[in-house]
């Protein structure tokens, strides 16, 4: 314990250590920076503690520097006694502490004390003087945001294994300012079926609440500060405010009208995928149960049957079609719709192309077809160990995709392919540049991709958005992933600059001892790029307009494309509109306007 009469401030070293200050302010302390203030009341003793456990074992050394406030009496008074105890009992050093305080709610508070005594201390803070704060059990307590319900008192109780202390109760007073609407909810057009959004900008001090009202009753559940409707239909068309409150006050906003535009478009064609004997078919909006799921609404070319439709039920825009024969690697196929409907009876007639693809999924029916490209008649033998039976491979515009089927893999405690696997690429069919003798450029292990190209084994720089993804992602041997076309080494060069690559691939045992090589005789395997097909976007869906009141008109579409306005049909006349969206509306000029739709 160390008792000080001081008559201004003071800085505290022990073994040249800080440890307190009295009545300075906070930075690097210079002979002549001033106290902050002089002892008030004048003969006031300050006392504070000191921790037995910084002593060090034999001297110790306390030094003290003084400092005078400005406007003091030119003198200075110092005096100090040191106690030191054992077993000193809790000692309320300030009792004015903690201080009451007065904040704005959404303002944080600290109520700090000043009880000090010999260790180990408990703490515990109380509310309104019996309630005890969960978790508050150190010398401070902080409250981050204060809400109306915090006012109150608040108190610490010390003790140790002597006696406990309770310190004064502070009053925490709590006031709000009023809340302010900032930003009005805005009138707004829908159209039937396409999600709208009211929202209201406040300001003022928590708790703020939320009440929507839609013509002038309030919306079960609406009590944020927006409000949407997922599917708006013309029942829902009319007037909505909010009610905004806290503590001070509560306040109305203006009122915002809700028009909802009837859906006159048919649903779109926003992709298509094919595996080798199903077809996903997406459309711009959830459409028709009934019309969906019936097989005569869809028609391929080639010679393809539909041989049924099912709407998935997580997603009511997709339908999965199952056809007859298989799809072919290669072909652009053309997806017809005739009749698919909408949820307000728009019927789709459209025509799509596409080829069939691969997807990494660890079903591997997107397989069927395709020739290995490197088969072993029979096991190596060697067992604990990537044992290659085949390789398939085949590539489109954006990726390339493997296949692997193994006679055995590394025991499953340790994982599976391609751990313990290390995948050499010769990516610019050059053996004379890269790695080994194959000349690797690209090093894969257990999915990630080391360069190669400078002529050493895994340089250490990582290749730049090769995306890799191989499933499935348990013990097995059936495996395939791909990588992609468009990654780059580290300087931003291609890894993959031909249309040719040429690898070899070791299956090594947890303990990394190389069992088996593909190709088994040595070389290595190559494989030529499947030229990129060509296929035609997709259509971009209709444009329409509707009439609305004042002279006005909303130009409608479903796809997010970009509308383009002009007052003619002449090349080079058209006007795009970035900004623009559905629906978008204009007013009437008198003379004609045309918009389309572009990517």
């Amino acid at each position: 314990m160390v008792t000080n009469y001081l008559s201004d401030g003071a800085v505290y070293y022990l073994n040249g250590a800080e440890i307190k200050r009295i009545r300075m302010p906070a930075g690097t302390v210079s002979y002549a920076m001033a106290a902050s203030a002089a002892n008030s009341p004048v003969g006031h003793a300050d006392i504070f503690g000191i921790n037995g456990i910084i002593l060090q074992s034999g001297d110790n050394i306390l030094e003290v520097e003084t400092h005078q406030a400005v406007g003091s009496s030119a003198d200075m008074v110092f005096g100090l006694s040191l106690t030191a105890a054992s077993q000193y009992p809790v000692y309320n050093v300030e009792t004015n502490l903690p201080a009451d305080q007065s904040v704005f709610a959404g303002q944080p508070v600290t109520f700090t004390s000043d009880l000090i005594g010999s260790g180990p201390l408990t703490y515990q803070w109380f509310y309104n003087g019996t309630n005890a704060i969960a978790g508050a059990n150190a010398s401070s307590y902080t409250i981050p945001l204060v809400l109306d319900s915090n006012a109150g008192t608040y108190s610490i109780h010390v003790s140790n294994q002597f006696n406990s202390v309770t310190s004064r109760a502070a009053l925490l007073t709590v006031s709000n300012t009023p809340v302010v609407i900032t930003s009005q909810p805005a009138s707004l057009y829908a159209v039937e079926g396409k999600p709208v959004v009211f929202s209201v900008g406040v300001s003022g001090t928590p708790n703020i609440t939320y009440q929507w009202l839609f013509g002038g009753n309030p919306i079960s559940g609406a009590t944020n500060a927006s409000y949407t409707i997922s599917s708006p239909l013309p029942a829902n068309a009319g007037s909505y405010q909010v009610t905004v409150s806290n503590p001070a006050n509560s306040t109305n906003s203006a009122t915002a009208n809700l028009s909802v535009l009837l859906d006159t478009i048919p649903p779109a064609l926003t992709n298509i995928f094919a595996g080798s004997s199903q077809i996903t078919v997406t459309f711009s909006e959830p459409v028709d149960p009934a019309t969906s799921a019936d097989a005569t609404k869809y028609a391929v070319s080639g010679g393809i049957s539909v041989v049924s439709a099912v709407q998935n039920p997580s997603d009511t825009a997709q339908v999965t079609l199952t056809v007859s024969p298989a799809l072919s690697l290669g072909p652009v196929y053309t997806l017809t719709i005739n009749g698919v409907k909408d949820l307000f009876g728009n019927a789709s007639h459209a025509d799509g192309q596409f080829t069939r693809g691969i997807t990494i999924d660890g079903s591997f029916n997107d397989w069927t077809g395709l020739a290995p490209v490197y088969t072993n008649a029979a096991p190596s033998g060697n067992t604990n160990a990537a044992d290659f039976a085949a390789v398939y491979v085949f590539n489109d515009a954006n990726y390339y995709y493997f296949r692997v089927t193994l006679f055995t893999d590394i025991d499953p405690a340790s994982g599976q392919f391609p751990d313990y696997v290390n995948m050499f690429f010769d990516t610019d069919n050059n053996p004379n540049t890269g790695y080994s003798a194959i000349g690797s450029e690209l090093l894969i292990q257990t999915g990630y991709a080391y360069q190669e190209k400078n002529g050493g084994f895994n340089e250490g720089s990582t290749i730049n958005g090769l995306n890799w993804l191989s499933l499935p992602a348990s013990p097995g041997t059936n495996f395939e992933f791909h990588i992609s076309r468009s990654a780059t080494f580290a300087d931003g060069t291609p890894v993959f600059p031909t249309n040719q690559i040429n690898f070899l691939w070791e299956g090594q045992t947890p303990g990394f001892a190389l069992e088996n090589t593909i190709p088994a005789a040595g070389g290595v395997i190559s494989y030529t790029n499947v030229p990129s097909v060509t296929v035609a976007p997709l259509p971009l869906g209709n444009v329409s307009i509707s009439s609305l009141p004042g002279g006005q008109a909303a130009i409608i579409w479903d796809l997010p494309v970009t509308l383009q306005q002009s007052s003619s049909l002449a090349p080079g006349s058209w006007t795009t509109l970035p900004a623009a969206t559905s629906p978008y509306i204009i007013t009437a000029s008198g003379g004609k306007q045309f918009f389309r739709l572009t990517q």
